[in-house]
């Protein structure tokens, strides 16, 4: 069952009307509903997903300090990548030199040369990964965290095309049952209205801090 404009049409003075578009007869006793009506109900939807400015500090900065371990962990990591990778270089080195003089048997050295060089290979890898490693989770985090912050304003003061594109944004699958509006929120949006349902009415505390650690 989905939403949508009758004709364009305006029903009743200024106010559009939207219907159930289900098959036919798959929607018994399902009323018109006033577009104003509609948008009243997903502001409140949206309401819910604004955070309290104490908890929504508090995100950002445990977005940064995150951000900061993993850029510690990046350089410990790379650091010992890069002294493996010296090292087997070091032995490729100095196996071909013992092979020249004679220190390392022929059949001895074919088999060597191929574990370093493997190896070798599979450190490069391992480095290329690391130093590719996408950090910008913080910005996007930030950015989720303020749209959830402003969806509700946002969604009152746009056009209907910037409202649908914020609304598929948001969520999916929305619908109208007994004249009230249902959504499904993806999942990032879904996880921030359900911590804001139990935080409700809860002093900023450290029990905040734990629901919203998740």
């Amino acid at each position: 069952m989905i939403v949508r404009r009758r004709r364009r049409g305006i029903k009743k003075g200024r106010y559009v009307y939207y219907h159930c578009t289900g098959r036919r007869g798959s929607c018994p006793g399902q009323k018109s509903i006033r577009e104003e009506a509609i948008t009243e109900q997903l502001s409140a939807i949206l309401v819910g997903l604004r955070i309290e400015p104490e908890i929504l500090s508090w995100l950002k900065d445990a977005l940064r300090e995150s951000l900061e371990e993993a850029g510690q962990i990046k350089a410990m990591q790379l650091e010992r990548l890069e002294a493996e990778r010296v090292t087997l270089r070091k032995r490729l080195e100095q196996l071909y030199a013992d092979k020249i003089s004679g220190d390392v048997p022929a059949s001895v050295y074919p088999t060597l040369k191929e574990r370093w060089e493997s190896e070798l290979a599979e450190v490069d890898v391992a480095i290329r990964a690391a130093e590719a490693a996408d950090s910008s989770y913080y910005d996007e985090g930030v950015a989720l965290l303020e749209l959830a912050q402003n969806a509700h304003l946002e969604f009152k003061t746009a056009d209907s095309d910037d409202r649908r594109e914020l609304l598929r944004y948001l969520g999916s699958n929305f619908k109208i049952v007994d004249g009230k509006v249902v959504v499904e929120l993806r999942n990032s949006f879904k996880t921030m209205f359900e911590a804001n349902q139990q935080v409700a009415g809860m002093a900023p505390n450290a029990m905040q801090s734990e629901i919203w650690s998740g």
